[in-house]
């Protein structure tokens, strides 16, 4: 079960590790983006709401994701995350209690993505209203999955016009998708028997990575990476700094 104010205190501990790193990044003419890593209880399990980007979209096209997207002018990432949700979900910001926030992290599209973290209440009250042109579907998957280094696999992977290499990491998440994901919340991100298998990786499971290790307080150990209590969003972050400063 979810321990808000304890996990307030791991993301306020988080970001005051993290001050310098997340003052250089607002000093950056990055565009900024926000996402909401929406979390709620369910039968002694921890879920975190997902989406699959509409194959309509330009870019990132029937990738998962978590609901959000970029900032409008004079927004903070909060607002901006409780809106996008809103607006591509319909869930509404009241049924969101805001815990706290991650710190911001670089996407080779020239973001500055900020996770919000915040706890989905009254869910029998919640409906949901999907946006077609922007999500094919939305789910739930439970967040210690995120922490299972038996449902974990990585990869290097280099981008060449960035000269750079990127550690990315999988997993697969099954879920028999309602065909009208429309209305009461739960039945509508949990869904039925398991009949499709999503995959969640880059940026998007960094996110969750780090998201479960703030909830849980335990450290997610893969084959070849560690993600500390002290460091959930990883032990060289700053170095991101340089690299996002020449994009």
């Amino acid at each position: 079960m979810l321990d808000v104010d304890l996990i307030k205190e791991r993301l306020n501990a988080n970001l005051d590790k993290l001050s310098s790193y997340i003052t250089q990044s607002q000093s950056l003419t990055l565009r900024k983006a926000a996402v909401l890593i929406a979390l709620f209880d369910h039968n002694n399990e921890t879920y975190v709401v997902l989406t699959k980007r509409s194959e309509h979209l330009r870019t990132h096209k029937g990738e998962v994701c978590f609901p959000g997207g970029k900032e409008d002018p004079g927004e903070g990432s909060v607002t901006t995350a409780l809106r996008e949700a809103h607006e591509e979900i319909g869930l509404d910001p009241c049924h969101v209690t805001v815990i706290g926030s991650l710190a911001p992290m670089f996407t080779l599209y020239k973001l500055a993505v900020t996770p919000v973290l915040g706890v989905v209440h009254d869910k029998d009250a919640v409906k949901l209203a999907v946006n077609d042109d922007e999500v094919s579907q939305v789910f739930a998957c439970p967040l210690r999955i995120f922490l299972d280094a038996s449902l974990e696999s990585s990869r290097d992977v280099t981008v060449a016009s960035e000269n750079r290499q990127f550690h990315m990491h999988y997993f697969y998440h099954e879920f028999r998708p309602l065909s009208d994901v429309t209305g009461d919340f739960l039945p509508a991100v949990l869904g039925g028997p398991a009949e499709c298998q999503y995959k969640i990786f880059g940026l998007t499971a960094r996110l969750a990575i780090a998201s479960a290790i703030v909830c849980f307080g335990q450290p997610a150990v893969f084959a070849d990476v560690t993600y500390t209590t002290e460091s959930p969003q990883g032990e060289n972050l700053e170095n991101n700094i340089v690299w996002a400063s020449r994009m």
